[in-house]
C-alpha cells in the first residue's frame, strides 16, 4: 500500500516507538502510523494498560500520575481490554500489509518503567507522538 519502494536509506536510522492507550483505535491512529512509518522502517507501539503505580515513584510525577491513573482506570475512557485493542491492530496492520514493519507491545505507562531506557535505548529507538 503505502510502502512501494523499500530503499532503506530513506528512513531514519532507528526504530520508531509510539506510546497510547488507542481506546479505541481510530482512522486517525493509522494515518499518524503511516506518517511514522514515511520516516522509520520499522515502529514498536506501545499499548498502555491500567497498572497500579509503583511505590517508588518520583515526587515529582506524583500529581501527573494520578490524573493519569484515574484516566486510565475509568471504563468510560478506555472502554476495550488491552487484548481487544491489540486485536483492532492486528486486523489492521493485516489489511495494510504492515505486519512485518509494526510490533505490538502491551505496556505500563512509561513513568512506571525505570528500566524504559534499557529497554528502548535512545540510540536505537526514537521516541514518536
Amino acid at each position: 500500500m503505502m510502502d512501494q519502494h523499500n530503499d532503506s536509506s530513506l528512513f531514519v536510522n532507528k526504530d520508531a516507538i509510539w506510546v497510547g492507550r488507542f481506546q479505541p483505535l481510530t482512522v486517525g491512529h493509522l494515518i499518524s502510523l503511516f506518517i511514522i512509518l514515511s520516516k522509520y522502517k520499522r515502529c514498536w507501539i506501545g499499548i498502555v494498560y491500567y497498572s497500579p503505580k509503583p511505590d517508588n515513584m518520583a515526587p515529582e510525577w506524583r500529581s501527573y500520575i494520578e490524573s493519569a491513573e484515574s484516566i486510565l482506570k475509568d471504563l468510560t475512557r478506555n472502554p476495550f481490554t488491552t487484548e481487544e485493542v491489540v486485536r483492532m491492530w492486528n486486523a489492521v496492520l493485516s489489511e495494510c500489509e504492515l505486519v512485518n514493519r509494526v510490533e505490538l507491545i502491551p505496556m505500563t505507562r512509561v513513568a512506571y518503567q525505570p528500566d524504559f531506557d534499557e529497554k528502548y535505548p535512545p540510540d536505537k529507538f526514537d521516541f514518536v507522538d
